[in-house]
């Protein structure tokens, strides 16, 4: 089988923070992976279940990234957690790119009537 130069999706999540933090934009990196429980394995909170990768507030807007690679997909509790930000009135991005994010947040600039 040949080598694949798939990029991962925490290089991705690190190239879209660097970004957001040189434009100056205030965002947190959520880490949904869980808590070590002190004996190897990891202790998940339910109400964390899928929430997106980044979170940031754009000009008082609620704003979250999920990110993925290039072949990855949103599972069932980040679809539903998309559907209860949207419904919230917050916006959500699906990004795969530092491009992405950057469309994003070109997206909410021409929503907002700024540039």
């Amino acid at each position: 089988m040949p080598f694949k130069n798939k990029i991962k999706e925490a290089q991705i999540q690190k190239a879209i923070m660097e970004f957001l933090r040189f434009q100056r934009i205030q965002c947190w990196r959520i880490n949904t992976v869980g808590i070590p429980d002190g004996r190897g394995a990891f202790r998940f909170n339910n109400e964390m279940r899928g929430m997106a990768d980044i979170c940031l507030i754009f000009r008082g807007l609620s704003v979250w990234m999920e990110v993925k690679n290039s072949t990855g997909r949103q599972s069932p509790n980040q679809k539903e957690f998309q559907r209860q930000v949207e419904a919230a009135g917050g916006f959500y991005f699906l990004v795969r790119s530092v491009e992405d994010a950057v469309v994003a947040i070109n997206q909410l600039e021409i929503q907002t009537g700024k540039k």
